[in-house]
């Protein structure tokens, strides 16, 4: 149960004897939990709580009586906003085994264990995720087990006792506190047991596990009632004396759970360990809080609506397990238009806690609208805890959990300027960034405009087609100063776009509108009309794996791993490149024409990446594979030891071998150390960078580094000697030992490592390293946030297109063009137009390709 009276008991237990330390913050523009906005508010707050909501300032005066008074100056105030999945404080940054703590694994089922015996209070990770705006967070143990143990919710105000991070929950009607256990089911728990004893190894298994658990609860509970039942007669008391109450530290929780009296959250994506679940259900009688994860959801949409159960899911989390692998970027529009509570999570550290926000700003580019988008970060997540009587608005009586932002909090980039948790403030930006980052007139600017999917008129623009013009033209990236647009981006949108014989052939207002209006006359060339277009080169990005397989978690579905050790046997990419699968064509689908990928192994030397394009149906189609032989490709770091080269220094002296004595053996090696080759280098640390630099000046090699967490601490040095970094990812995350010292950009941080390399002169690209084969196809995003402040949409474009091609000595951005219906360097924005090899190739592509295999009607492709 919840007491919804609890705010009015906090506000009448509050002294006049405090009145002094209010903090009065007005001219506000107040998003409230359920999304609603309110302009020109002021919002008092007395220590831990919020006393008053004022839609004037007409009272400050009033009220200060020697508090503080703070202007927002019209800014967006949310409520602090709540992560709903959660593993920071038990799998702490950097991550080293020491500190893993999130599964207990010596059973299949643990449902003793508890996170906050784990939590480290001192986690790194708190700040950054305060600093993304996020104030509380339920922190759940892990899914490698059917029951993990038992979750808490924590605020995220570092402390040097877990205890004191608590929210207190104790003040539920029957007295009993708010409590959450954390179950799993389907692919993870098959695979953490698949090669131990005594667990299971199939879905059939783990549902035995868990009802057999629970049987034992069910007995458990029957005689802790009989028990109870027995004491109600004098006789019965009186033999309890030596019948003590029926315990078990094993499956008390699982009693709790059978009685009511905690919140079941349950790991789980495909509808048969959803459906399972619920059979469980029904046999054992407990209810499921929250289904996790949950991609297939929108599947069983009614089944999910009869049991009231809300759904803490991803935005754009698809692709690198089966279960993940068919999903849809309009799962949450689905649950959403159908009435299903959503909340939106990043499963920190397995997504960045910092970027919850973003989670619900590719949703609202989806689909979902504003309201729901920001309710799904705040009021949903906290009715789903039991805790919308206390945090998940702004209300009088509820926590003084507050985030003031630089502007709407589902703008790209949007950054907290103040986050206040219990009211004490935690993040403080510099004074700089609450002036600088955005002039005051984007303060006030709502969402940005959503993205529709246009259906293709065939007798405008058909691929294949050579011909097309294409008008509302209101920025050209591809040409640099076009005289003919005198400004890169007008906002009229009075520019035309000409495609003739498969070429673009001009963009601009005067002699290229000129030139389309005599094409359309005497050549009926077909006319598109766009709103607001943007026309681009098409993007390239360097990958890890893509083009090598589709899902990498399923190794029949990959190229695989090379283990060869012998340095002069060098392995191509281009051997083992598949076409016309689902990760390609979302790039392709999204303006990313080509990618760079190199061969997969877990060791120091990869071999020969290949450059390809990602809309070729196959290695037969012409120019498939632009570029055979792009780069020899290595990785330096804790990550490419193995029993033969088992440290850093002999990854690096073999390097420095292969560009030196070893250069006559094989002639790649030989273009290599003249230069004539790339060399690319997966590392972070700022030492193992230093020592490329030596490297470089001794060999006058090709190299480039690949991760560079902590370039930034050499910047100079690499300016000067024009030695490139491809960054992965953009936004930086702490992750590893080597990524410890890199620069996690504002509130924290003045700069990113992104604006920091930019600002030395550092020749930068954005890449795609993860080895979950993840979010390429929203590269140009990642890059426009990751410069922030100090970068122009032409450096973020330059990321991901000509300073690639730079480096690698390509044509790509020269070559394809994107012309797009809204600004892609924000949300909102869809293909129009991909133009590449000589012709169109798609009109207004729908961003999910068709599905592969059988579907009700029959099999399709």
């Amino acid at each position: 149960m919840v007491d919804y009276g609890l705010a009015s008991k906090r506000l009448a237990s509050l002294s006049k004897d405090t009145i002094s330390n209010r903090v009065i913050l007005k001219n506000t523009t107040i998003i409230d939990g359920d999304g609603k906005t309110s302009s020109n508010m002021t919002i008092v707050l007395r220590g831990s709580i919020i006393e008053q909501i004022h839609s004037s300032n007409e009272f400050i005066d009033d009220l200060a009586d020697g508090g503080v008074i703070m202007d927002a100056a019209g800014r967006y105030v949310s409520p602090g906003l709540i992560e709903m999945h959660s593993h920071v404080g038990v799998r702490s940054l950097p991550q080293l085994w020491a500190s893993e703590d999130v599964t207990e694994t010596s059973a299949p089922v643990t449902s003793w264990a508890r996170a906050i015996d784990g939590y480290k209070s001192n986690d790194l990770a708190i700040d950054l995720i305060a600093s993304g705006g996020v104030t509380t967070s339920l922190v759940l143990t892990g899914a490698q087990n059917i029951i993990s143990g038992e979750g808490y919710v924590f605020k995220m105000k570092r402390n040097d006792s877990p205890y004191s991070m608590l929210v207190n929950t104790s003040h539920d009607t029957n007295g009993k506190p708010q409590r959450y256990l954390k179950a799993a089911l389907g692919e993870n728990v098959k695979k953490a047991f698949q090669h131990r004893l005594g667990g299971p190894v199939t879905r059939e298994g783990v549902s035995y596990h868990l009802r057999h658990a629970l049987e034992a609860a069910k007995h458990l509970k029957q005689q802790q009632d009989v028990w109870c039942d027995s004491t109600k007669t004098k006789n019965s008391r009186n033999r309890l004396v030596h019948d003590p109450y029926p315990e078990s530290l094993e499956l008390q929780t699982l009693v709790d759970l059978l009685r009511g009296d905690i919140r079941l959250n349950v790991h789980c994506y495909e509808t048969e360990d959803l459906y399972s679940l619920f059979d469980h259900s029904d046999e054992f009688g407990f209810n499921v809080s929250a289904v996790h994860h949950a991609l297939a959801s929108h599947l069983m949409i009614d089944e999910l609506k009869s049991r009231q159960v809300a759904v803490a899911t991803f935005a754009d989390e698809w692709g690198f397990k089966p279960e993940l692998y068919d999903t849809s970027f309009y799962l949450p529009k689905y649950l959403v238009d159908a009435g299903i509570p959503l909340a939106l999570t990043t499963d920190h550290p397995a997504g960045y806690g910092k970027l919850l926000t973003y989670q619900a700003q590719v949703a609202y580019h989806y689909g979902v609208d504003a309201d729901h988008a920001i309710a799904s970060l705040t009021g949903v997540p906290a009715k789903a805890l039991g805790l919308d009587n206390r945090i998940g608005y702004i209300s009088p009586g509820f926590d003084a959990d507050l985030v003031v932002w630089n502007k709407h909090p589902l703008q790209l980039g949007a950054t907290p300027l103040l986050v206040s948790i219990n009211g004490d403030v935690v993040i403080n930006a510099t004074e700089s960034l609450w002036t600088g980052i955005h002039p005051a007139s984007d303060q006030s600017k709502g969402p940005p405009p959503q993205r529709t999917q246009k259906q293709n008129d065939p007798s405008a623009c058909s691929p294949g087609q050579n011909d097309l013009v294409v008008q509302g033209i209101t920025s050209d990236f591809f040409n640099d100063n076009n005289p003919d647009m005198e400004d890169k981006e007008d906002t009229n949108g009075t520019g035309t776009a000409v495609i003739r014989n498969g070429e673009l052939v001009c963009v601009g207002k005067h002699h290229c509108r000129t030139l389309a209006q005599s094409l359309v006359r005497e050549n009926h060339v077909p006319v598109l009309n766009v709103t607001d277009g943007y026309v681009l080169p098409g993007l390239t990005l360097l990958t890890r794996q893509y083009g090598l397989g589709e899902i990498p978690y399923e190794d029949s579905t990959m190229d695989g791993k090379h283990t060869e050790e012998n340095l002069d046997h060098i392995v191509f990419a281009r051997n083992g490149l598949r076409f016309g699968e689902q990760h390609l064509e979302r790039c392709h689908r999204k303006g990313v024409t080509r990618l760079i990928t190199a061969p997969l192994t877990d060791g120091f030397f990869h071999g020969m990446g290949a450059a390809f394009r990602t809309g070729a149906s196959s290695v037969l189609d012409i120019n498939a594979i632009t570029c055979p032989e792009c780069a020899l490709h290595f990785t330096i770091g804790h990550e490419a030891k193995t029993k033969a080269i088992s440290t850093v220094s002999q990854q690096l002296q073999l390097l420095e071998e292969i560009l030196t004595v070893r250069a006559t053996s094989c002639p790649e090696y030989e273009r290599a150390a003249r230069g004539q080759l790339p060399v690319v280098v997966t590392t972070d640390h700022k030492d193992i960078i230093a020592h490329l630099i030596k490297l470089k000046r001794k060999t006058g090699a090709n190299i480039i580094i690949v991760g560079g967490a902590e370039a930034h601490l050499v910047a100079r040095e690499l300016a000067e000697i024009e030695l490139p970094v491809i960054l992965w990812p953009g936004l930086c995350l702490p992750l590893t030992w080597d990524q410890r010292r890199c620069l996690v950009g504002p509130p924290l941080t003045p700069l990113s490592n992104a604006e920091a390399l930019l600002q030395a002169g550092v020749l930068l690209g954005l890449g795609n390293w993860d080895y979950r084969q993840r979010h390429a196809e929203d590269a140009l995003w990642e890059a426009r946030w990751a410069l922030g402040a100090v970068g122009k949409h032409s450096d973020a474009l330059d990321m991901v297109s000509r300073n690639i091609d730079k480096m690698f000595g390509l044509r790509g951005s020269m070559e394809d063009v994107v012309i797009y219906e809204g600004n892609p360097f924000e949300f909102g924005a869809s293909v129009a137009v991909v133009l590449e090899a000589g012709g169109i190739q798609r009109c207004w592509p729908e961003i999910e390709p068709p599905r592969f295999g059988y579907q009700p009607g029959g099999w399709k492709v």
